[in-house]
């Protein structure tokens, strides 16, 4: 026990007489201690270094060291002005405690302690970080043997304007271990930080995340090659390999040879690694799955230079999820790979499952730096739910449904803007559409079924039914540039037209509710309209058959047509139809002119149509003087139209240019305003509701005005002559003949209640009047100039007749076969004409 005391007491007194040397020592060598640090910052930093808050010695504080303790540190940067290199709150100077009294002292360590760090290569190459003398320069006597190099508790930048990179971290704890005097040394580097962010050329990589460094280096101060042992960097628990060369003897560029390799089984903490360009589009992705990606990076890097970098990956039976998709996309296999020297990026293959269904496709693109171009091919079933929620929604609503595709192929490339070109789309595959529906525009596209089969811009239709605007098709055949033809209209391109050889059946085509969307596409988009002339831009055959088509109230039912199809013109061949009460035959051509008209020509075959279903549907032609209440009856006619519709839907009046001829059977008229004008001299109750015998004339249509050639009207109520004109705004020029003894007898008949027969109804008084005006307020006058004319020709007749007598040809003044014409006048007495004074 006593041995034991004596053992602490000495250990007591020789602690005691340490403390007591060491005081004495730091009392006595302070001076010599403080000197030598600002020797040792003089002979080795070429910048000045500006110490705030003066110099302490410790011999305790980092034994058996002695700590020479800078307080409040600055060093201005040599490149920006008024900046810092460095600021740090303490830079601790570590002298071996036995050289304190020796001539000469060695620097052993250096901790940095709290503030920050800025290291800059400027676009000349120059870096701020520059700062130490070369060995020839050094004054002092003391030998450089720095083996460390601590970090504590700062943050550190690093700017390097040729690689067009900057780095920044905030680290825990870091030390540099090595024989720094030496010019060919190892480096060991072990790091505690959070790496904050990387920024390279484009891209950003955030990553803010635990980090971790164990690096080991060998340095050849001449050649200026650094060796990258092998390495680990480790950010959270996601483990990278590194290994390397980099060769920094040009001022111009780096040298680099290196090699990193990272694998583990949690996807979601290396999606987090990449780019924030690619992390915005995964944004809330997870991952699980076996995967190991290999980079290889080698070239010079700087200067406009760009080294090799070659990428390959895998990933085996993962399981992805992102916050886009209802489920997860799963059993996922898939490789990779990339060399920037031949700057190709492939997806060797990519098997998985969505929603239980396959999905496989490989994908190489070529040239991605200047103009990519793509090869993909797939196979499997596409939900479109499930690519709609990837698709921005101006520009798909909602789609639903799926596409089963085999053997599909799509070769294309883009333009140095990134723009598809559409004439380089090329491609082949069979797809089968099941109950697919797409909104877009505002637009249903729905009973998306049946099978396509692509080959180059070609495509086999079987069975591909569709509907929207209440429109519905069927169609079996074959078409070409469909994928060129739909990206050019959603590019408002008009150039490749689409081909098509086959059959379209239709239910029901409403075109009213379709140029209705493109009415309300237009009012959206502004200036940005979009033209039919885009969807009719067509070349081909059609055999078209629609049950019922209405346009607004025109419904004609069970048409059958051949269409022939050029940009912006379809042609009708073998029209028939069923309309009005009647058949229909047509042939002409509808064109959409690039002015926005739409402009119909052709010739119509009506038969048995009823003329108020007419007049109905056709709106009464856009005028109130003969609607479908003031007609009936039926007729049958030859048209020859040209009809031109403004904006593709407003009839224009005054381009209409059509000749009739037509016959009306078994004909009413019904309070007709240009009849019952004629009652303010011709009382008879009669003409509020004629009936007419079988009609025949020719009509014809030209500046917004119909001509009536002279034609004659048997009706119940009078026998009458007319001609004349009525343009579209109800301004009339009629010429009317009446004959008044068939008037008169069926006045006669009605007051005596006498049955009258009349053996010739053209015989006795003619009456001869004009209408001239507005339909609502004519003004009628006694036609003077028409009657005199009328006689002269009748009495010309006559002297013809004479000359025959006088050749003895025998002549029957009287027979049933004389003409109505003749009629009029005989020659047995002069007519008679009724005086009237002109006059409304």
């Amino acid at each position: 026990m006593k041995i034991l005391r004596n053992i602490l007491l000495g250990l007591t007194i020789s602690l005691l007489s340490l403390i007591a040397i060491t005081g004495a020592l730091t009392y006595i060598f302070q001076d010599k201690l403080k000197q030598f640090a600002i020797n040792q910052v003089n002979a080795q930093i070429k910048v000045p270094i500006i110490v705030k808050g003066g110099i302490d010695v410790s011999f305790f504080k980092n034994f058996p060291n002695v700590s020479i303790s800078l307080q409040d540190v600055t060093i201005n940067d040599p490149l920006r002005i008024h900046q810092d290199l460095l600021q740090l709150n303490t830079v601790s100077l570590l002298v071996n405690i036995s050289e304190v009294m020796s001539e000469k002292q060695s620097l052993r360590k250096i901790i940095l302690n709290k503030g920050h760090i800025y290291l800059l290569e400027d676009g000349y190459g120059k870096t701020n970080f520059d700062i130490l003398k070369k060995t020839n320069e050094n004054s002092s006597n003391s030998e450089l043997q720095l083996k460390s190099v601590i970090l504590k508790d700062v943050a550190l930048i690093w700017h390097s304007i040729p690689s067009q990179t900057k780095f920044s971290a905030t680290i825990d704890h870091a030390e540099l271990h090595g024989d720094f005097g030496k010019t060919n040394f190892g480096l060991g580097v072990d790091a505690n930080f959070y790496w904050n962010y990387l920024v390279y050329k484009q891209d950003t990589f955030s990553v803010f995340k635990k980090t971790s460094l164990a690096f080991a280096f060998q340095i050849d101060k001449p050649s200026k090659i650094t060796e990258i042992k092998p390495s680990v960097l480790r950010i959270e628990k996601t483990e990278i390999s590194v290994a390397g060369k980099l060769n920094n003897s040009n001022k111009l560029y780096n040298d680099l040879q290196i090699t990193a390799s990272c694998k583990g089984d949690k996807m979601a903490s290396l999606l987090s690694l990449l780019p924030n360009s690619i992390q915005d589009k995964l944004s809330g992705a997870k991952g699980d799955g076996e995967y190991a990606i290999h980079l290889n990076v080698n070239g010079k890097s700087g200067n406009g230079n760009t080294p090799q970098i070659k990428l390959n990956g895998f990933l085996k039976n993962g399981e992805i999820e992102l916050k886009q998709l209802k489920y997860a996309i799963d059993r996922v296999n898939t490789e990779l790979s990339y060399d920037s020297k031949v700057d190709v990026f492939s997806i060797t293959s990519f098997k998985a499952n969505y929603d239980g269904k396959p999905i496989d496709f490989s994908l190489q693109v070529n040239d991605i730096k200047k103009a990519p171009t793509f090869d993909l091919t797939a196979n499997g079933v596409l939900n479109l739910q499930a690519i709609q929620s990837f698709i921005p929604e101006q520009y798909v609503q909602n789609a639903e449904g799926e596409i089963d595709f085999k053997h599909f192929r799509l070769m294309g490339q883009l333009d140095e803007n990134r723009k598809l070109l559409a004439t380089s789309l090329k491609g082949s595959g069979k797809f089968t559409f099941k109950e697919a529906e797409i909104q877009a525009n505002d637009v249903t596209y729905g009973n998306i079924n049946g099978v396509l089969e692509y080959e180059h811009d070609h495509l086999d239709a079987t069975n591909v039914t569709a509907n929207f605007l209440t429109t519905d098709f069927l169609f079996n055949g074959k078409i070409d540039n469909l994928v060129p033809y739909i990206i050019e209209k959603i590019k408002r391109e008009n150039n490749t037209p689409l081909v098509l050889d086959g059959s379209l059946s239709i239910k029901q085509f409403n075109l009213t509710n379709m140029l209705k969307a493109f009415k309300k596409e237009e009012d959206k988009k502004g200036s940005d309209k979009i033209d039919i002339r885009e969807i009719f831009n067509m070349e081909g055959k059609l055999s078209l058959s629609v049950t019922k088509f209405q346009y607004n109230k025109i419904i004609v039912e069970d048409i059958t047509v051949d269409v022939g199809l050029n940009p912006g013109t379809l042609m009708l061949r073998s029209f028939d139809a069923r309309g009005m009460g009647g058949t229909i035959h047509h042939s002409g051509l509808i064109s959409f002119s690039n002015n926005r008209e739409m402009i119909m020509n052709g010739t119509l075959n009506f038969s048995g149509v009823e003329i108020p279903q007419i007049f109905e549907q056709a709106e009464n032609f856009g005028q109130t003087t003969l609607t479908s209440k003031n007609i009936k009856g039926e007729i049958k006619a030859d048209v020859d139209y040209r009809v031109v519709f403004d904006d593709y839907k407003n009839i224009n009046m005054d381009k209409i240019n059509a000749t009739l001829n037509c016959s009306i059977l078994k004909g009413e008229l019904i309070n007709f305003e240009p009849i019952k004008v004629a009652s303010k001299f011709i009382r008879v109750e009669e003409l509020n509701h004629i009936y007419f015998s079988d009609l025949k004339n020719q009509l014809l249509i030209k500046n917004s005005t119909i001509e009536i050639p002279k034609f004659e009207i048997q009706s119940s109520a009078i026998n009458v002559m007319l001609n004349g004109s009525h343009t579209f705004k109800n301004d009339i020029d009629y010429h009317i003949k009446v004959n008044l003894r068939k008037l008169l007898a069926n006045k006669l008949k009605k007051n005596n209640n006498n049955e009258y027969i009349e053996e010739d109804p053209y015989e006795g008084t003619n009456l001869f009047l004009s209408l001239k005006g507005k339909m609502s307020n004519p003004t009628v006058k006694y036609d003077k100039q028409y009657a005199d004319q009328k006689v002269s020709e009748d009495f010309k007749k006559e002297k013809e007749n004479l000359k025959t007598l006088f050749k003895k040809e025998t002549v029957k003044t009287e027979t049933k076969d004389k003409t109505k014409e003749d009629k009029y006048f005989d020659t047995r007495e002069k007519p008679k004409f009724i005086e009237l004074e002109e006059g409304n």
